[in-house]
């Protein structure tokens, strides 16, 4: 009886913890457009400083847009922003703009590509869980 609380209790901690994944995804996201945005406004100030319109214009966004869209498209962006940046980072560096600022965005940008799968990988294990916590319940029944 006892191997079968613990089941029950292994079970139903997957159920719960698949509201954690969104609140990760979530968190990601905010981050990574926090540090996207900045980089971008700071890119775009650079080019329009140095009358660089082509350079300007890639980097123009919002900070909605830049998290706007599928997951796809948000990386997209900000790997875009970061290969902006990283063609006119001396110029940055004029403007108190560090190297270190990039990696924080290749970072929260890896961070935000590992979990933006996490909430449909723990809805899986949730729903298995669920199909898991019906037999061992019968099974306790049976054993009462």
């Amino acid at each position: 009886m006892d191997g079968l609380a613990a089941q029950i209790d292994l079970y139903a901690r997957k159920q719960q913890a698949r509201n954690g994944a969104s609140l990760e995804k979530s968190a990601a996201l905010l981050a990574l457009g926090d540090a996207a945005f900045e980089i971008a406004s700071a890119v775009r100030a650079c080019a329009v400083a140095s009358g660089n319109r082509d350079l300007a214009s890639q980097v123009t966004f919002g900070r909605a847009e830049i998290v706007r869209g599928a997951d796809k498209s948000i990386l997209n962006r900000a790997e875009s922003i970061h290969e902006a940046a990283s063609a006119v980072l001396d110029a940055l560096e004029g403007y108190g703009f560090t190297s270190e600022k990039l990696d924080e965005l290749a970072e929260k940008t890896e961070a935000f590509r590992k979990v933006h799968p996490a909430p449909r990988q723990r809805v899986n294990e949730s729903s298995t869980a669920t199909k898991a916590l019906k037999k061992l319940f019968k099974q306790a029944g049976i054993l009462l």
